[in-house]
């Protein structure tokens, strides 16, 4: 809040976490509630998704400031000037998702933000959006989900290539560095 450092790490709980920051140092001002926002790996580049757990139950003006808060720092963070924004979705189409999405849609329409639409959650790692904005519950699994795809699919690849015959297990070896 004085300025003394630039960011903060936890090792702890995220919600807890949250908790003392807004205790400690506040909101910024029209902004109701604070998101976590992650990085993640695309086969073009790092895709930012808010809100990955912090908030479970929103509302479309808690969205939209995510939106907000999540495209300033994807404009410093990434060098980006115009972040495309999409809103996680079950389908790329206007007027699909749950009443939250269906209510957040027209208000991020009408920003000043390069809103691209919805986006489905295939479309996360495809890298043809900067930013994701979802509440906290759908976030928080997608980022689940996604460590647990991850840790798995290197398991079932060692698996799968300490299994297989001799010139399989030399390819491995040559490829490992």
């Amino acid at each position: 809040k004085t300025g003394q450092a630039d960011a903060m790490v936890s090792a702890g709980n995220s919600g807890a976490t949250m908790a003392a920051a807004v205790k400690k140092l506040g909101r910024l001002p029209g902004i109701s509630r604070p998101g976590i926002a992650s990085f993640f790996p695309t086969v073009k580049k790092p895709v930012m998704i808010m809100d990955i757990g912090a908030n479970v139950d929103c509302r479309a003006q808690h969205l939209y400031q995510f939106a907000v808060m999540a495209c300033s720092c994807a404009r410093l963070l990434q060098q980006n000037p115009q972040p495309r924004l999409g809103l996680l979705s079950i389908g790329a189409e206007t007027g699909k998702g749950n009443a939250l999405v269906k209510e957040t849609y027209p208000l991020l329409q009408a920003s000043p933000l390069n809103f691209i639409g919805n986006v489905e959650g295939r479309d996360v790692y495809r890298g043809d959006v900067d930013v994701v904005v979802c509440d906290g519950f759908v976030g928080n699994v997608v980022l689940k989900l996604s460590e647990g795809l991850g840790s798995s699919l290197a398991r079932l690849l060692k698996r799968e290539l300490l299994s297989a015959g001799l010139i399989a297990k030399r390819g491995t070896f040559m490829a490992k560095g």
